[in-house]
């Protein structure tokens, strides 16, 4: 009870009068081991959220992306959403730094609610170091398992990693070392491209699947063939399969859909497989067929070094 007066009180001050100097001039009115922005609502929540949305436009407006756009367009030679990398991740990881800001003043004119909201440059910065050592720790891991998909999977994951460290420098001025650098990652990757390894494919998939898994092996210097007249290095034969279920709801249906990898080597040894399935329900087969594809498409990238080719 204590609390809610005191900040009624502390409201109150703040309200009405002549405005003060941080509503149009926030940059001199925070200190350099915070960040601010104010936002104005209709109360004080609205005006916290939209003071929130400022400070996230800060990010953005901030952080150049020509550095970040270079090194995955140039560098890396290969688009890194082929991995899986998502923006979106960058994104969400911002607004969980953003969740250290607090409301530092408020002023209410008229019918307007002015909130000045701030973020300490550290706090913030500490969040996102520690997810940039997630990104590093997992790219180590992936640079010691040596195999050609875990290093084009390692590549792509720097691409967040810049972005978040760009971030990570507009906050508190430090760099942070990686503990596998990229110079290392892409010459490891120059080694298998120089290997000019050939892959008989043979599939029995509809055609987004085979486009998908080709490309696939394409992006990380396999050659690909489709005749056993070509000379090749290993083989791998892809399948799917459906079954439709019973389901006792009408206006739906329900399908198993099953896919299947195998790898040989030039003798025709087994040496990789991968299988999964899934469970779909739905409208009509279409409807099912398309989650189940996003679903075996996902399942194809995460699990390709499991195929042991090299």
């Amino acid at each position: 009870m204590v609390k809610i007066i005191l900040f009624l009180i502390l409201f109150s001050f703040n309200s009405f009068g002549q405005r003060p100097k941080w509503i149009t001039h926030v940059g001199s009115s925070c200190p350099k081991t915070e960040i601010c922005a104010v936002g104005v609502g209709a109360d004080l929540n609205q005006a916290t959220t939209r003071g929130r949305d400022e400070l996230a436009k800060i990010f953005k407006v901030k952080i150049a992306s020509d550095t970040f756009i270079k090194t995955r367009s140039e560098t890396l030679g290969f688009e890194g959403e082929v991995f899986e990398v998502s923006e979106k991740n960058v994104s969400e990881l911002t607004d969980v730094a953003l969740k250290g800001s607090y409301l530092k003043n408020s002023f209410q004119d008229g019918s307007k609610i002015f909130a000045l909201i701030a973020l300490n440059r550290e706090s913030g910065a500490r969040i996102i170091k520690g997810e940039i050592k997630v990104l590093d720790e997992k790219i180590e891991n992936l640079y010691r398992e040596g195999k050609r998909g875990s290093i084009f999977k390692a590549i792509a994951l720097f691409s967040p990693r810049e972005k978040l460290e760009a971030k990570h420098d507009f906050l508190v001025e430090r760099k942070i070392t990686p503990i596998v650098s990229l110079k290392s990652v892409l010459k490891k990757r120059d080694q298998f491209l120089k290997k000019k390894v050939s892959i008989l494919f043979k599939t029995k998939v509809p055609k987004e699947i085979k486009d998908y898994f080709t490309s696939l092996l394409l992006k990380m210097g396999y050659r690909v063939v489709t005749s056993k007249t070509s000379k090749y290095n290993y083989s791998v034969d892809l399948y799917l399969d459906w079954e439709e279920e019973y389901l006792k709801v009408p206006g739906f249906v329900k399908y198993r859909f099953n896919i299947k990898l195998y790898s040989y080597n030039l003798v025709r040894i087994k040496i990789g497989t991968l299988m999964e399935t899934t469970m779909e329900k739905g409208r009509n087969f279409n409807q099912c067929y398309r989650r189940a594809k996003d679903k075996f498409k996902k399942y194809l990238l995460q699990n390709i070094n499991d195929i042991n080719l090299d």
